[in-house]
């Protein structure tokens, strides 16, 4: 490969390109895609190199969304979650090579190891940690794509978690539940996003983001358009639950829970939701395990009542059993059910 700053030397080459990696805007998930897939691999490298020059974030994250959307097998249905978290987990990156005095593309393995031990310091549990370094690998990869990098420093880069996933999910009692709920009962906005968690393992941004048109009162059934993985699915819920969100008034159309101070935003925004829920904690005075324990507590009634794993992940909508185990849990007073019905040995057994 050649040497960064000779890419900048040539004048002519990049005058001769200059039509070509004209920048654009894009507005939709397609033309971000063509933004920089449409380029020749040559006007690709320079442009990349460009924005490597001058630090230019807009530039890396415009490189890095385009590559994710091309190339991941979701294609143009990732998420918009999932690119925020990406997006984040970059920026992070960037900020720290910055800081170290390194330009992205000059980072070898020891300063991804370096990066790592620096996740950790920061005192991000382990899950986050390879939650960011994962991020890090996509972008090195849109990196190599664009002709700055041969390989990833990154690769195989990653930090344990001893914890065992079901030790680490919190849940809501039932009791702390009906605290929360009797706090929340002047404010039916807040009790029909908790009930959408606790009843029906919503996600946070599921939440945010849920339509009137998703809303099926007769068939007390909410759909879940592009969830986690792109995944879209209808599932039954409590007439509770259904009950809290006619009680805001049935609309034909529109978020069910409008941003009230950016009409232009549309729909509420999660870090809203977030602050919703810590204060109907502070106020319930319950300790807050956060908005998405509400979901581990639906995973966890949905399989105590019906102790089926399969059921249970159709539920949560996890495309195996094997996440939904980390939200199975079982208090000690479920383990000694399952001790004493062993009973004593008797002969022959």
């Amino acid at each position: 490969m050649q040497p960064f700053l000779t890419w900048w030397t040539a004048t002519g080459e990049v005058q001769l390109l200059a039509n070509e990696i004209t920048r654009r805007a894009p507005e939709t998930a397609l033309q971000r895609v063509e933004d920089w897939a449409e380029l020749s691999a040559e006007a690709r490298r320079l442009r990349a190199a460009e924005a490597v020059r001058d630090d230019d974030r807009d530039e890396l994250l415009g490189l890095f969304e385009s590559y994710l959307l091309t190339f991941s097998r979701r294609g143009l249905r990732v998420s918009p979650n999932t690119l925020e978290t990406y997006r984040i987990g970059v920026s992070q990156f960037v900020d720290w090579a910055a800081a170290k005095g390194l330009k992205v593309h000059q980072v070898v393995r020891q300063d991804a190891l370096r990066y790592a031990r620096h996740l950790e310091g920061a005192g991000y549990s382990p899950a986050t940690v390879n939650n960011r370094l994962s991020a890090v690998r996509r972008f090195v990869q849109a990196v190599i794509w664009a002709g700055l990098m041969d390989a990833d420093p990154f690769a195989h880069i990653g930090v344990d978690d001893p914890t065992p996933t079901h030790e680490k999910r919190q849940v809501y009692s039932s009791d702390e539940f009906l605290v929360l709920m009797d706090a929340a009962w002047d404010d039916p906005r807040t009790r029909a996003m908790v009930l959408l968690a606790y009843d029906a393992g919503l996600r946070i941004s599921e939440v945010a983001a849920l339509e009137w048109r998703d809303v099926n009162v007769m068939a007390r059934e909410i759909s879940v358009r592009n969830g986690k993985g792109g995944r879209t699915a209808t599932i039954p819920t409590t007439d509770r639950c259904i009950d809290a969100l006619v009680y805001l008034g049935l609309q034909s159309s529109g978020p069910v829970f409008p941003d009230r101070r950016n009409a232009e935003r549309g729909s509420i925004s999660r870090k809203t939701i977030h602050h919703v829920f810590a204060e109907l904690c502070q106020e319930a005075g319950i300790p807050r395990k956060g908005f998405h324990a509400l979901r581990h507590s639906f995973g966890t009634r949905v399989q105590r009542a019906g102790g089926d794993l399969v059921k249970t992940s159709r539920l949560m909508r996890h495309s195996s059993t094997r996440p939904t185990e980390g939200y199975v849990h079982m208090v000690k007073e479920d383990l000694r059910e399952v001790v004493d019905a062993l009973g004593e040995p008797t002969a022959g057994t």
